[in-house]
């Protein structure tokens, strides 16, 4: 598939100039670009890469002063070229269209306009699958499961029964969706297993990454909210509360029946205790671990335990201190213990 850069540009409501009638075939690295291919740049120093290469396009901000290419200029380049990738995506058709044979099918089962549904799926009785949904190879769906429109289940995912998906869902492969939570009660020296028998509910244009695993509740839900955004080996655990827009990354883990407001961002290994409430627009940073039971809105946290980035940072700083700070108070202490120290010796 080819389109001109004066197609792109107008498809992505940028402003073409140059070699406007170029073909373009595919996208590239911005240093690594081909005859044929367009990238993007937000700065001199990437553009200036660019010209080495004979990439026939870049998309560029607006205001970018700089020439010597054929250029598409819009308003935020990286959203433009995530659309573009969308024209040349070869991982759009799936290789397979319609209902396979092969797939197990129960009673009851309502399955919407244009499903596809491909070898080896099992779909259990009492389940509802929205129009236009795509289901991978390996996937099982238990009972009494609703699916929306336009949802996407690779290969291997596990939707557990009972489970709510709304529409423009991706859930990526080896995912588990509904799991029982991690609940036990110590009885007599024995952990006695808590029977998890809500569910999980997750809205619309929602993607969950590969091997990520959402628990459902023991009583009522668990909720992942419109618009969350979930990376691979990610564990949310039963009865959390998930707001929308959120972004949750690799391998962060949030711990049963907390709350998590809208468009909060949870970076890499973090990790939050139970029951907490964790404020709108809070960002906590990589590795931190949240031990706080209320974090208001607004906040930025990082460390172990989670404090104020800024108050962290600063305690960061005092640790690099503390070897010459220990010396000093070895010296203090040997001044009035026996009149001296290590350092007057030296000094002699």
């Amino acid at each position: 598939m080819k389109f001109t850069v004066e197609a792109l540009a107008n498809f992505v409501g940028g402003v073409a100039e140059g070699n406007i009638s170029e073909e373009i075939f595919g996208l590239a690295e911005y240093d690594r670009g081909k005859k044929g291919e367009i990238t993007f740049v937000v700065d001199k120093k990437k553009y200036e890469e660019a010209l080495k290469t004979e990439v026939s396009a870049i998309v560029v901000p607006h205001d970018f002063d700089f020439k010597g290419k054929t250029l598409i200029r819009v308003d935020d380049p990286k959203f433009a070229i995530a659309r573009i990738a969308e024209l040349f995506n070869p991982y759009q058709n799936v290789g397979f269209q319609g209902i396979s044979d092969k797939a197990y099918i129960g009673d009851n089962v309502k399955i919407g306009k244009n499903v596809t549904i491909m070898p080896f799926v099992t779909i259990q009785d009492n389940v509802e699958i929205g129009d236009n949904t795509v289901i991978f190879s390996g996937v099982f769906v238990g009972y009494n499961s609703i699916i929306g429109n336009n949802v996407v289940l690779k290969p291997n995912v596990v939707i557990y029964p009972g489970t709510v998906i709304g529409n423009n869902v991706i859930i990526h492969a080896g995912s588990i969706i509904g799991s029982d939570g991690f609940g036990y009660v110590n009885k007599e020296g024995k952990h006695y297993k808590i029977p998890h028998i809500g569910r999980v509910v997750i809205e619309d244009d929602v993607e969950i990454g590969a091997n990520t695993c959402v628990d459902r509740a023991f009583i009522g839900e668990t909720v992942i909210g419109k618009g969350t955004k979930i990376d691979n080996l990610v564990q949310i655990a039963h009865n959390v509360k998930i707001g929308k827009n959120v972004i949750i990354v690799s391998q962060a883990g949030i711990a049963g029946s907390t709350e998590i407001g809208n468009n909060v961002i949870i970076a890499g290994q973090a990790g939050i205790v139970d029951h907490a409430k964790i404020g709108d627009n809070v960002v906590i940073m990589a590795k931190a671990g949240v031990e706080d039971r209320e974090v208001p809105p607004n906040k930025v946290l990082l460390g172990i335990p989670a404090r104020d980035a800024l108050e962290q940072k600063r305690i960061f700083v005092a640790e690099t201190k503390l070897p010459e700070l220990l010396k000093r108070v070895k010296d203090i202490e040997d001044r009035l213990r026996y009149g001296f120290s290590e350092k007057d010796k030296s000094a002699e």
